[in-house]
This record gives structure tokens, C-alpha cells and sequence, in this order.
């Protein structure tokens, strides 16, 4: 089998300054893949206007400044030797962070409807949904908040997005699990009657004690009233 094509996988790749990256060089014969074990690689990258970062014979990149670079793997199979490449691109921008500041996680809401808000950077928009519904966009993004309604009792999860930096191909995400409390058919829910009775009780006690009172002194009055009997 006659080496005759190479790809680079990922391709095309956005690393943070900093970051990390694993690539792949695959080699095909009249495509099938030949197996790695087969081919030799040797790796290089190549920067526009400087240096991005480093690459180790074994494919790993280390990016350390920002830029465009592109990387190259030459494989060797018998007498045959192909290059192919991948795109890098290293932005300057930090990745987008998002923070749903309300509700809390874990909160006992009262009610279906609330609004959900938070801060977010280095974003270009910002994007909630519940449970696993659609996401829809939510209003500003360093301050964001977004109106939820509808919400049925029971637990629910809340999820908000940043989508931005790195050239807006990246998204960040955070959540929060609520408990919406609609009060009906809660056994902790009181009507107006089980809430009139805890007013009232405390006045039926007091008047109990008060007439047991007096029955007791009225009998003690009738007893020293009455004159001793000999026996």
C-alpha cells in the first residue's frame, strides 16, 4: 500500500495562550488508513509574524503567545512521503466566563415565574434555557438577566450560556437546580380555614383556663359557704 494522502486532526484548532493541544497525523493508501505504526511523522509549526508556541515530535503543541500558525506533519511510508496541515489560532481575548447570581442553587421558589440574571465576560451574548428546552437570548451581558415563566411545581434546572471570545467560537456554561412551590396540593400549604384555626386556637385555650378557673373557685365558694355537718 502506497502512501498518498495525510490529514491532521484537529483541524482547524483555536488554543488559549497557555493552552495545550494533542494532534493526530493519519496516512491513507487508496483510502484505507495505514496503520501509525507503519509511518514515520515529524512535525513543524510555522507562525505569521512570530512565534506562537512549540511542538514536540510526538505532536504536542504548547501555544505560548497569541497569533495565527499553521502546523505541518511530513509522514513517510516506504519511499513515499506526504505533508498535510492544520490551522491554528491563538486569540488574545481570554474565554468567555458566565455567573447566574440569582436564583441560588438549590432556592424554593414561590410561584412559576421569576427572573433570572447574572454577569458574564468576554462574551458577545448571553443565552438561557430550562431543563432541556430551547435557549433563548437574555438582556445585556456583562449585567444579564432574563425572564423565565410557566415554571410547573416540582425541581427544575436553570442554564445560562456565554457564547464569545475566541473569535466567538467558544461557550461557557452554568446552571442551577430550583424547586417551585405553586402551593396547591402541598400538604405544607394552609387554606383559610387550617390558617384561621391556628389563629383562633390560642383564644379557645386562654378561655378554657379562664372558665375552668372560675368553675373552681365557684365550687370552693358554695363548699365554704355550706356549714359543717357533724358527723
Amino acid at each position: 500500500m502506497e502512501l498518498d494522502l495525510c490529514t491532521v486532526t484537529p483541524d482547524p484548532m483555536t488554543v488559549e495562550i497557555g493552552g495545550r493541544a494533542q494532534l493526530t497525523a493519519h496516512g491513507w493508501g487508496g483510502g484505507i488508513e495505514i496503520p501509525a505504526s507503519e509511518v514515520t511523522t515529524t512535525w513543524s509549526l510555522e507562525a505569521e509574524g512570530g512565534e506562537v508556541g512549540t511542538i514536540t515530535p510526538q505532536g504536542s503543541l504548547h501555544v505560548l503567545s497569541p497569533g495565527r500558525g499553521l502546523v505541518t506533519a511530513a509522514m513517510t511510508h516506504g519511499s513515499a512521503t506526504v505533508q498535510c496541515s492544520a490551522a491554528l489560532w491563538v486569540p488574545t481575548d481570554p474565554p468567555p466566563a458566565i455567573v447566574i447570581a440569582y436564583p441560588l442553587d438549590e432556592a424554593v421558589l414561590a410561584g412559576g415565574a421569576l427572573r433570572v440574571s447574572g454577569t458574564a465576560g468576554f462574551a458577545d451574548r448571553v443565552e438561557v434555557r430550562v431543563d432541556d428546552g430551547p435557549w433563548f437570548p437574555a438582556t445585556g451581558v456583562t449585567s444579564w438577566s432574563a425572564g423565565v415563566a410557566g415554571l410547573s411545581a416540582g425541581r427544575h434546572r436553570i442554564e445560562a450560556r456565554s457564547v464569545g471570545g475566541l473569535g466567538g467560537m467558544s461557550a461557557v456554561y452554568d446552571s442551577v437546580m430550583v424547586t417551585v412551590d405553586t402551593g396547591e396540593g402541598s400538604p405544607s400549604s394552609l387554606g383559610p380555614l387550617p390558617s384561621a384555626l391556628l389563629l383562633v386556637l390560642p383564644v379557645l385555650f386562654v378561655l378554657l383556663v379562664a372558665l375552668k378557673r372560675r368553675r373552681g373557685k365557684a365550687v370552693l365558694d358554695a363548699a365554704a359557704q355550706e356549714p359543717l355537718r357533724p358527723p
